[in-house]
């Protein structure tokens, strides 16, 4: 009870705030009712992510709020909020920090140093945690096909020593878009984020199957259109046959 105390404070205290930020700057409260707001630039939400030439670079999706939440899968990001953390990827482009080839060229990977208590979003299955393993059919959210998953739970994951931040192209999030138009607008900006994975090494997990098949359904289901690569899928299955996520909460 203490841990998910913990969690929702966090949430309360980090991820609500920003929510309310992007609802307000979308909309105009006034007597005659709800106004929808254009903000093309996002002003507030972008004065503390531009660098020096103003120009926004890095942005964060709502759907990449998801790690802030405590009953969602995946890494929980705590100790940092979700603007701070954009402040810091814009900060390590400025110096001149990789961006990392992913899967397809719409998607890039940004390896931070971890410097707050999260902990890594998968660990190595033993025959001293196996018995903690649990699966089912889950959706990231509405709209999304229910893909076969497999977790921990009860387990406690190692301090993440390194953010994994996936970025996907500006032209990427629109075309996806289309599909959840009831969705956050596209963030103004090259590369947004649209997930965080604490690692213990600064190098890419391999994509769980499950979301490679996810992907391949294309943008109508969830995924991003991109079709199944065989040899990435076979390492894939090779890693998560000896690891799976850990659930939190």
């Amino acid at each position: 009870m203490k841990c998910l105390a913990g969690c929702l404070g966090e949430f309360i205290k980090h991820v609500l705030p920003h929510w309310l930020n992007k609802i307000c700057a979308r909309f105009h409260f006034g007597c005659g009712g709800v106004e929808w707001k254009h903000c093309p630039g996002e002003e507030n939400a972008h004065a503390v992510r531009a660098n020096a030439g103003g120009h926004v670079r890095i942005d964060i999706t709502d759907f990449a709020l998801r790690n802030w939440e405590p009953s969602a899968s995946g890494t929980l990001v705590v100790g940092i909020t979700p603007q701070d953390l954009v402040a810091r990827c814009n900060d390590a482009l400025d110096d001149s920090a990789e961006l990392v080839p992913g899967y397809a060229p719409f998607c890039k990977h940004l390896f931070l140093r971890n410097e707050t208590p999260t902990r890594c979003g998968f660990a190595p299955v033993t025959g001293g945690n196996e018995h903690l393993l649990r699966s089912g059919y889950r959706a990231r959210r509405e709209g999304e096909r229910a893909v076969l998953e497999r977790w921990f739970e009860g387990l406690e994951a190692p301090l993440a020593a390194w953010f994994d931040v996936i970025l996907y192209s500006h032209a990427q999030l629109v075309a996806e878009a289309e599909a959840f138009p009831e969705e956050q607008a596209v963030p103004d900006c090259d590369w947004g984020i649209v997930s965080v994975i604490g690692t213990l090494v600064p190098e890419e997990p391999p994509m769980p199957p499950a979301t490679q098949i996810r992907n391949a359904l294309g943008r109508s289901e969830g995924g991003s259109g991109r079709p199944i690569d065989v040899e990435a899928y076979d390492r894939a299955v090779a890693f998560w046959d000896a690891h799976a996520t850990v659930r939190r909460g």
